[in-house]
C-alpha cells in the first residue's frame, strides 16, 4: 500500500512540472501569428472591417462579457475548455464562476485579484466611447484561429488608445496576445498566463510593459508573445524568412545570386553553431557549416549562406529551391516542420526595362482617415519618380465616384481604407495585398528597385472627348509563365462636386498640426469638407481593371504585343485633367495574391496628339547631335515647363542599355551629355520621356 501510494505522489508531482506554459517573444514580427487576421486595425463602426461580433461596449466599471462559445475544440493547461468570458479591464478567464473582475492597475503574476484559468492583459481599460471587446473567427478547420480585439481601449488616466487581442487557436492550443496599435503616450502592462495564485507565467517586464506597435492601423507594425503548453524544447530553430537573388522570385544567369534570411531560435539553449542547406531542383546539397554564434532563446539571427547560387543555364525557366537549418549545436531541431522553406525562383537574363510603380489607393468620402491617405500619395508622388497613382472609391463603402473598376479592385484586395496596394504585389508577411498608408512610401521605393521584363508605352490620338488609345508591351527578358494582360486605366485629377457622394469625411478637424486641422463642418464625431478635392480618381478600366486576356502569349525578349482601345468615351470628363495608363499585369482566378502589375506608362490626354493639345515639349523642340557621334552626343531639350525627364538608350529591339538621365528638371533649355565611348559601334534608339510623352532618336555610333 506504501509504495502505491509513493507512486500516485510521483505521479501528482510530475504532472504540476509540466502544467505549465512557456513563451516565445515575437517582436517587431510585422504580421500577425499565422498571418490568418489581416483585417485593420480601426475603432468599431469607424473602419474594422465586417465580420466582427460585439462582445461588450463602454463600460465605467470594471465588468464581464457573457458567457462566449469557443467555435472548436480548444485545451488549457492541459484541459478541454469550451467556454470563456473577457472583461474590461483585459482579462480573457475560463473560470466562468469567476466573479468580480480585476481593476484595471497591473500588478505582477501570478496575483489574487486575476481568476483561475486567466489569460491576462492587464493595464488597459474600456471607457471611452469607442472601446469595445470583439470576437471574429480567421482560417478553415483544423487550423482556424479565434480572435478576441479590445478594440480603441484606453490606458488608465491618460489620453492612450490601444488595440490589443488574445488569440486561441485550433489544433495546436497555442495562445497568443498580440501588441497591435497604439497612440497618443504609451501604457504599462502585465502580460501572461495564470493558471491559478500560485501559478503563472509571466512575460519579463511586467507589469511595466510598454506596447511596442506604432499608430500603424495594418500588422506590419504587430508584436506578439506565443505561449505553448508544456516544457520548451532545449533545441527548435524556425526558418522565418528566405531571400534569393533580388528577392522578388528571380535568379539571374551566370550570376551570383545571394541566399539570405532570418532565423529565431524557439528553443530554451542558446545556438552556437549551425548548418545552412539548400538544393538546387533536387541535387546535391550545399552546406555552410556556421559557428561562432550567440542566439539566445527567442533570438534571431541574419544570415547570408557562404556559397552564392549561380545559374548557368535555363534562361526563362524555373527552379525549386529547397533551404533548411539543421545542426543546432550538433543536435536535432525538436520541431523541424518550421525549419524549412522552398521557393520557385526563375532564371532570367537580368535585363531590365524601365520600371514604373502603380500605386492604387482605395478611398471613400465616409471613411475619415482618408484625406491623409491623399497627403501621402502626393508626398510619394513629389518625392519619387516613376510613380503613377489611382484611386479607387471603394473599400470603404462607396460614394458619388465609386465604379465597377473601382470596386471589383476592392472585392479582390481589400474591405478597408485608406489602404492600397502597389503594383498588386503581395509583401511577405503582411498578410494582404492591400496594405497601411504607413509603408505606403517604402513599398513604392523598393518595387522601383527590382527589375521587370518589360516595357510598357500608351500611344493615340483625342479628337472632340473621343480617344483611340494602343496600349503596347515591349519585353527585354523573359517573363514568369503565368497569365499576363494589358489593360488601359482612366484616371481624373481634381474631381469636385456637392453632396454626400463628394462631401469628404474627415477625422482629423481636432487633430492640430494636421493639414486637415479646423478644415470643414464638424459634427462632433467628424468633420465633412464641402468641395474637397479628390485626386487621381479612378474613372474607367477598360476592358476591365484585370487587363484584356489573351493579347500576349509566351512571351520571349524582343517580343512586341499591343492591344487597342478603339472610340474611347472620355467626353464626361475634363480633358485637361484626364490621364490613361497602360499597364501588364497578371491574373489568377482563384488567388488575388498572384496578380502583380509587371509594369505601366501614364500619359496626360493632353498630350496625345489631337486637337486642342498642348504638350510640355514638341516633336522639334527634342535635338540629338552630334550624330554620327565618337565620343559624345548632345540630348537638347526644351522644356515649357518643370517636368520629370528621363532619358534612356535602348537598341533597336527595345532593350536597355544604358539610363541617362531621371530627375525633375526646371522651364527652359537642358542639354544632357551622352557618353558613346562605352558603346560599341552601331545604331541605338535615345528615348526622352518627359512627363510621361516619349520622343525617339536614332544614334549611331561610329569611332
Amino acid at each position: 500500500m506504501k509504495k502505491f501510494l509513493l507512486i500516485a505522489i510521483l505521479l501528482v508531482f510530475t504532472w504540476n512540472v509540466q502544467a505549465q506554459y512557456y513563451y516565445i517573444s515575437h517582436m517587431n514580427a510585422g504580421h500577425n501569428p499565422g498571418s490568418l487576421n489581416t483585417d485593420a486595425e480601426y475603432p468599431v463602426g469607424q473602419g474594422l472591417p465586417t465580420g466582427w461580433t460585439n462582445l461588450l461596449g463602454t463600460s465605467a466599471n470594471p465588468s464581464w462579457t457573457t458567457d462566449q462559445t469557443i467555435p472548436f475544440t480548444f485545451s488549457f493547461n492541459g484541459s478541454s475548455v469550451s467556454k470563456y468570458k473577457v472583461s474590461t479591464t483585459g482579462i480573457l478567464t475560463f473560470d466562468l464562476t469567476a466573479a468580480t473582475p480585476p481593476s484595471s492597475t497591473p500588478a505582477t503574476l501570478p496575483n489574487s485579484a486575476i481568476p483561475n484559468k486567466s489569460v491576462v492583459i492587464w493595464g488597459i481599460q474600456g471607457t471611452g466611447s469607442n472601446d469595445f471587446i470583439v470576437s471574429k473567427t480567421f482560417g478553415s478547420s483544423p487550423n482556424r484561429q479565434h480572435w478576441i480585439l479590445f478594440a480603441s481601449y484606453s490606458a488608465p488616466g491618460s489620453n492612450v488608445w490601444t488595440y490589443w487581442s488574445i488569440v486561441l487557436e485550433e489544433s495546436t492550443n497555442k495562445i497568443y496576445i498580440v501588441d497591435q496599435r497604439t497612440g497618443n503616450g504609451n501604457a504599462s502592462l502585465s502580460l501572461g498566463i495564470q493558471i491559478d495564485p500560485t501559478t503563472a507565467t509571466m512575460v519579463s517586464g511586467s507589469p511595466n510593459i510598454v506596447p511596442s506597435a506604432g499608430t500603424d492601423a495594418s500588422p506590419a507594425d504587430n508584436s506578439y508573445y506565443e505561449f505553448a503548453y508544456g516544457s520548451q524544447p532545449d533545441w527548435d530553430v524556425a526558418l522565418t524568412s528566405l531571400t534569393i537573388g533580388s528577392g522578388n522570385g528571380l535568379a539571374t544567369l551566370n550570376a551570383n545570386n545571394d541566399l539570405t534570411g532570418t532565423i529565431q531560435n524557439n528553443g530554451a539553449q542558446t545556438i552556437n553553431s549551425i548548418d545552412l542547406n539548400y538544393q538546387i531542383d533536387g541535387g546535391s546539397t550545399v552546406i555552410d557549416h556556421v559557428t561562432g554564434l550567440n542566439i539566445t532563446s527567442g533570438g534571431t539571427y541574419n544570415f547570408t549562406h557562404a556559397t552564392p547560387w549561380v545559374p548557368t543555364s535555363g534562361g526563362g525557366s524555373n527552379s525549386t529551391v529547397d533551404f533548411s537549418v539543421t545542426n543546432l549545436n550538433g543536435n536535432s531541431d525538436f520541431n523541424t516542420a518550421d525549419n524549412s522553406l522552398s521557393q520557385q525562383v526563375m532564371v532570367n537574363l537580368g535585363i531590365s526595362a524601365t520600371k514604373y510603380v502603380l500605386l492604387e489607393e482605395f478611398t471613400t468620402v465616409p471613411c475619415g482617415f482618408c484625406p491623409d491617405g491623399m497627403l501621402v500619395v502626393e508626398d510619394i508622388l513629389n518625392n519619387q519618380n516613376n510613380v503613377i497613382a489611382t484611386a479607387a472609391h471603394a473599400g470603404f463603402g462607396t460614394d458619388g465616384m465609386t465604379v465597377t473598376a473601382a470596386s471589383d479592385l476592392a472585392a479582390a484586395f481589400t474591405n478597408a481604407a485608406p489602404t492600397a496596394v502597389i503594383d498588386r504585389t503581395y509583401f511577405e508577411g503582411e498578410g494582404n495585398v492591400a496594405i497601411s498608408r504607413s509603408i505606403w512610401a517604402d513599398k513604392v521605393s523598393e518595387l522601383l528597385n527590382h527589375w521587370t521584363p518589360v516595357n510598357v508605352m500608351v500611344n493615340g490620338n483625342y479628337n472632340a472627348g473621343t480617344a483611340n488609345v494602343t496600349v503596347s508591351a515591349d519585353f527585354t527578358d523573359y517573363a514568369a509563365a503565368g497569365n499576363l494582360r494589358l489593360g488601359l486605366i482612366i484616371v481624373e485629377d481634381s474631381v469636385t462636386g456637392s453632396g454626400s457622394g463628394f462631401d469628404q469625411h474627415s477625422y482629423y478637424y481636432n487633430q492640430n498640426g494636421h493639414p486637415f486641422y479646423h478644415v470643414g463642418i464638424f459634427n462632433g464625431s467628424y468633420a465633412t469638407i464641402p468641395g474637397y478635392i479628390h485626386k487621381n480618381v479612378l474613372r474607367d478600366a477598360l476592358p476591365n481593371i484585370w487587363g484584356a486576356n489573351g493579347v500576349i502569349s509566351n512571351p520571349q525578349p524582343s517580343d512586341h504585343f499591343s492591344k487597342d482601345f478603339n472610340n474611347v468615351d472620355l467626353s464626361a470628363y475634363d480633358p485637361d485633367q484626364v490621364y490613361l495608363i497602360g499597364f501588364i499585369a497578371y491574373y489568377n482566378a482563384g488567388d488575388p495574391k498572384k496578380r502583380q502589375v509587371l509594369n505601366s506608362f501614364e500619359v496626360k490626354l493632353s498630350n496625345l496628339a489631337g486637337v486642342g493639345i498642348n504638350p510640355l515639349i514638341t516633336e522639334n523642340a527634342m535635338n540629338l547631335y552630334p550624330n554620327p557621334a565618337k565620343e559624345l552626343s548632345i540630348v537638347s531639350l526644351d522644356l515649357k515647363e518643370t517636368a520629370t525627364v528621363n532619358v534612356f538608350l535602348t537598341d533597336l529591339s527595345g532593350r536597355m542599355i544604358q539610363e541617362i538621365t531621371n530627375q525633375k528638371l526646371a522651364k527652359g533649355n537642358h542639354k544632357i551629355g551622352i557618353d558613346v565611348n562605352v558603346l560599341a559601334n552601331g545604331l541605338y534608339m535615345v528615348n526622352s520621356m518627359v512627363n510621361n510623352q516619349l520622343f525617339t532618336r536614332k544614334l549611331i555610333v561610329n569611332h
